[in-house]
C-alpha cells in the first residue's frame, strides 16, 4: 500500500481511529462500514480494502494504552457488559432460558471484576473456587427430577428460582 500525503493521512487517521473504535464495540463489519460511509462519505470498497489493511495502520490509530489507566478501562468495559446482562434479565419478554444464560455471564463477569480489585489489592487474595458449570448442571438435573418432562412446569419452577434468587440477592428488577 502506497504512503499517503500527510493531507491525506489527516483524513484517515480519523475514519480509521472511528472504525477501530466501532469494531472493539463489537459491531459487525458491515453495519462499520455503512456508519463509516455515511460519516466520512467514502465508497463501501475503499473502507473494505483499507480494513483488510488494517495491520499498516500503526500506532497513530490504535494507541497503547496508558498503564495507569488499563484497569480502569477494562471495568469500565466490563460494567458496560453488566448492564447489557441487567437489561435483558430485566426484560419481561426474554425467556427463562435467557435469563439463566444473561446471570451466568453476569456471575463471570463478576468475577472478573472481582480479579482486577484483587490485582489492585483493593481485595484481598485469597483462592476463590467456584464451579458454575457443575452447579448449572445440578440444578438442570433438580428441575429435570421435580418437573419430569413437563416443559411448563419446569419453566414455573425456573421461574420460582429466578425469583427466589433475586430475591435472596437482594436484587431488585424494577
Amino acid at each position: 500500500m502506497p504512503k499517503a500525503n500527510i493531507g491525506t493521512q489527516s483524513r484517515l487517521d480519523p475514519r480509521r481511529r472511528h472504525m477501530y473504535k466501532l469494531y472493539i464495540e463489537g459491531k459487525p463489519l458491515a453495519e462499520i462500514v455503512d456508519i463509516i460511509r455515511k460519516d466520512y462519505k467514502v465508497s463501501k470498497a475503499a473502507l473494505y480494502l483499507d480494513w483488510k489493511h488494517r495491520t499498516e495502520w500503526g500506532k497513530y490509530v490504535i494507541p497503547e494504552e496508558d498503564e495507569r489507566f488499563i484497569v480502569q478501562d477494562a471495568l469500565n468495559r466490563i460494567n458496560s457488559l453488566r448492564k447489557k446482562m441487567h437489561e435483558i434479565i430485566d426484560d419481561p419478554h426474554t425467556t427463562n432460558a435467557e435469563k439463566i444464560s444473561a446471570i451466568g455471564r453476569l456471575f463471570k463477569l463478576e468475577l472478573k471484576i472481582l480479579e482486577a480489585f484483587q490485582s489492585l489489592g483493593m481485595v484481598h487474595r485469597e483462592a476463590t473456587t467456584i464451579r458454575l458449570d457443575e452447579e448449572r448442571d445440578q440444578l438442570k438435573t433438580i428441575v429435570k427430577n421435580i418437573a419430569g418432562e413437563d416443559i411448563e412446569k419446569r419453566e414455573s419452577l425456573v421461574e420460582a428460582l429466578l425469583d427466589f434468587a433475586t430475591n435472596a440477592s437482594g436484587y431488585d428488577q424494577n
